[in-house]
């Protein structure tokens, strides 16, 4: 009796100590899948920095880009102001009121141009400062289309031809007035800007199922 109990209690302490080897076994595994994940997870946040340091770089270079691409762009009409004033100045009182006039049209369309470069500098900012204002109401689309290219044509010279094709029901549409210009306005300068001489500038509107969809189309040398 005596050797079985002592059996017994053998069997049971081996057993115990197996129970005890499963469990260090699963605690184990357990803490090396814990740290599988846990590095899983640091990896993801690695990845997901770069690509944010990524991002701020690449909003860096385009924040130069634009800087240095706009304080070129106001010479031009500087320039232009400057010159006339001078030319104005020195000999106004000689010439026809027709040449004044010519030059006083050339210094406003200058300032325009001015005032449309400074609204770019300040829509940018208070996009990235995430204060711009977006406040879409009831709008005509196709009228405002219709205006939008009434003012535009007046600054497109003979060197370039405007086709217009605005077709379409566009009743019940919302949109920012403000913004869509500001769009528009934009892809449509561009768009003379950087064609040939002869080149066509094409402006589509049409309506694709909800969407009313606007079109700028050039002959130029495109952009990535």
């Amino acid at each position: 009796d005596g050797e079985r109990r002592r059996a017994g209690m053998f069997a049971l302490a081996l057993a115990a100590l197996g129970l005890l080897g499963v469990e260090v076994i699963l605690r184990l595994r357990r803490s090396a899948a814990s740290e599988r994940a846990a590095n899983e997870r640091l990896e993801q946040a690695n990845k997901a920095l770069f690509r944010e340091k990524e991002r701020e770089r690449e909003l860096g270079e385009l924040k130069s880009r634009f800087v240095s691409m706009t304080s070129h762009e106001f010479r031009t009409p500087l320039s232009v102001v400057l010159s006339s004033a001078e030319l104005l100045e020195a000999y106004g009182e000689r010439w026809s009121p027709a040449k004044k006039s010519d030059h006083y049209a050339r210094i406003k369309s200058a300032i325009s141009g001015m005032t449309v470069l400074l609204d770019s500098i300040l829509i940018i900012g208070r996009s990235e400062a995430g204060k711009l204002d977006f406040s879409p109401a009831p709008l005509d689309i196709a009228r405002y289309a219709r205006n939008l290219i009434e003012t535009f044509q007046a600054t497109v010279t003979e060197k370039h031809s405007l086709q217009v094709d605005i077709s379409g029901e566009f009743e019940g549409a919302w949109a920012d007035e403000k913004l869509l210009n500001h769009v528009l306005m934009n892809l449509l300068s561009n768009a003379v800007k950087y064609s040939p001489a002869g080149g066509a500038v094409g402006f589509q509107l049409r309506r694709e199922g909800d969407a009313a969809v606007f079109v700028v189309t050039d002959e130029g040398i495109g952009i990535p």
